[in-house]
């Protein structure tokens, strides 16, 4: 593995992921463990050492913002109804693409069973049509979606390239210049359809949890006073209103609390801790966030949530472990280096590819 992490980067080709959590695994066990926790800049330049680009398909759902569900096959199966629809129609101004499966993939893969999820080489595969198809429908938001990482449960996704030119890593995927973010807590007893209706009412909407969701106002200033005080007036079953970041300084608060209660002096765990586990899943049909729904590589299904920062849970999960741990591990960097080779088909010529190939099998 080693040798294939190796050759990989040296071919410097752009790696495809859905969600950075392999990324990070890779690079704790191939480069550096433990990750760099206070220096955005060190991570950028190990990452760029790697590979030139990278390509997260769970920042990009966001960055489209045409689709709802974000688990890997249903956000696949969602994305090539959409190119096979427009294609359909007769546009020519997309291209024409078409896998063809050949050897042990074809044999195991090739009727793309969603039972098949989670394992390492399915995962890559489905990684690589994903973002085939999405280069193909939006060519220019991919383009500009490069080197930004999804994070789990957070307003901001993580900018390689300003953290290797600023040393600042964390972007927020709001403009606050020009919106408003507020959180509505639902009554328990009558806020079941406050959801439907302020998405109705045009707004953007997102779970929190079962009895919270942000709602994102289109303005600024005045005139989201005047929009909120609108849309409380026409909307029950809200118990109350607050701004978004009051929200999470009361989260941060409890969650500090509990941890003390726990014995945990001295130190408060991670909000990311604390959140329900489909937080920022949007609102569709007014379904609530409790209810089960398909997942997906990484448990990424949740999109949106606060105070996520640079230095979250996750460095924990690879720094703690031991090498013997790593090792059993293993199999899950399958998943960045499968989706590596495929896209060597997809962005380099075969005779690239093979002599990529050769000269792996020579070492």
């Amino acid at each position: 593995m080693l040798r294939l992490w190796k050759a990989l980067c040296q071919a410097q080709l752009p790696f495809v992921v859905h969600s950075p959590m392999d990324l990070f695994f890779l690079l704790a066990a191939f480069e550096r463990r433990p990750l760099p926790r206070e220096d955005p800049r060190a991570l950028a330049h190990m990452i760029r050492n790697c590979t030139p680009k990278v390509y997260d398909t769970a920042h990009l759902h966001g960055a489209l913002g045409r689709f709802k569900r974000l688990g890997l096959v249903k956000f696949f199966e969602d994305t090539k109804a959409v190119y096979d629809e427009v294609v359909g129609a007769g546009n020519a101004s997309y291209p024409r693409l078409k896998c063809t499966f050949v050897g042990e993939t074809a044999v195991r893969y090739a009727d793309q069973n969603n039972e098949l999820a989670h394992e390492a080489g399915f995962d890559s595969l489905v990684t690589a049509q994903l973002f085939a198809y999405l280069r193909a429908i939006s060519p220019v938001q991919v383009r500009e979606g490069a080197n930004r990482l999804f994070l789990y449960k957070s307003i901001q996704y993580l900018d390689l390239d300003r953290a290797a030119l600023e040393g600042e890593v964390g972007v927020c995927m709001f403009d606050l210049s020009r919106v408003t973010l507020l959180v509505a807590a639902l009554d328990a007893a009558d806020g079941s359809d406050a959801p439907r209706l302020i998405s109705t009412a045009g707004y953007t909407v997102k779970w929190i949890d079962s009895s919270h969701i942000l709602v994102v106002l289109r303005a600024s200033g005045g005139a989201a006073v005047r929009k909120a005080a609108e849309l409380a007036g026409k909307v029950h079953g809200v118990a109350s209103w607050m701004g978004f970041d009051e929200w999470r300084e009361n989260e941060a608060l409890k969650a500090y609390n509990s941890a003390y209660t726990n014995g945990v002096h001295g130190r408060a765990e991670g909000l990311d801790d604390h959140y329900h586990p489909n937080f920022g899943l949007e609102v569709e049909d007014g379904r609530r966030a409790d209810q089960p729904f398909s997942g997906g590589t990484g448990g990424t299904d949740g999109q949106l949530g606060s105070g996520s920062n640079f230095s979250s849970s996750w460095w924990r999960t690879f720094d703690s472990a031991t090498p013997q741990q790593l090792a059993r591990r293993w199999s899950a960097g399958l998943l960045l280096a499968g989706a590596a080779g495929i896209l060597l088909t997809l962005l380099c010529d075969n005779t690239c590819a093979a002599r990529l190939l050769r000269r792996w099998r020579r070492r």
